[in-house]
Order: structure tokens, then C-alpha cells, then sequence
């Protein structure tokens, strides 16, 4: 992955830092990396692979576990707004 600040092309997967980039990287195909020539943390997208090989940096699966749970819920709730539109008539 080439840093976009310093060209340096030293640069690795950075760790998930919050729920708001929890819900980014669960969401979107961006992913954060951090450059180890001039340290900066910046976002590119997930098919962009870091230069080391070993199977420490290998990128984990995506989880997809929060749209589903959304989509669980959205089923849920139409499902409950049907049936006392049903019972209210």
C-alpha cells in the first residue's frame, strides 16, 4: 500500500479504533492502515493489499453481522406495524 502523504510504500492494516470505525469498516469496503515511514493513519480501500506476506497480516473476513441483525430487525418491526394495523382495523 503506497502512503498517500510520504510515496513510502511501508505501509500495513491499522487496527479498528471506536464503533464509528467499526460501523465504517462493516459497512463499506474501506479499510484504515498506518504508514511506518512517517506514521500516518489514513483510510484506502479493502482490495488494496499490504506488501508483507506472512499470515499475521493477512486481512480477517469482513463481518457482516451488524447488516443482518438491521435487516432481522426491519422484518421484525414491519411484521409488528402489519399486525396492529391488522388488530386496529
Amino acid at each position: 500500500m503506497k502512503c498517500p502523504q510520504c510515496d513510502g510504500e511501508n505501509a500495513h492494516h491499522s487496527r479498528i479504533q471506536g464503533e464509528g470505525e467499526k460501523l465504517i469498516t462493516t459497512l463499506t469496503p474501506l479499510r484504515y492502515w498506518r504508514c511506518h515511514d512517517c506514521n500516518l493513519r489514513f483510510r484506502a480501500w479493502r482490495h488494496a493489499r499490504p506488501l508483507r506476506t506472512s499470515p499475521r497480516y493477512r486481512a480477517a473476513p469482513p463481518r457482516r453481522t451488524l447488516p443482518l441483525y438491521l435487516g432481522i430487525a426491519l422484518v421484525v418491526l414491519l411484521a409488528l406495524a402489519a399486525g396492529y394495523l391488522l388488530l386496529a382495523a
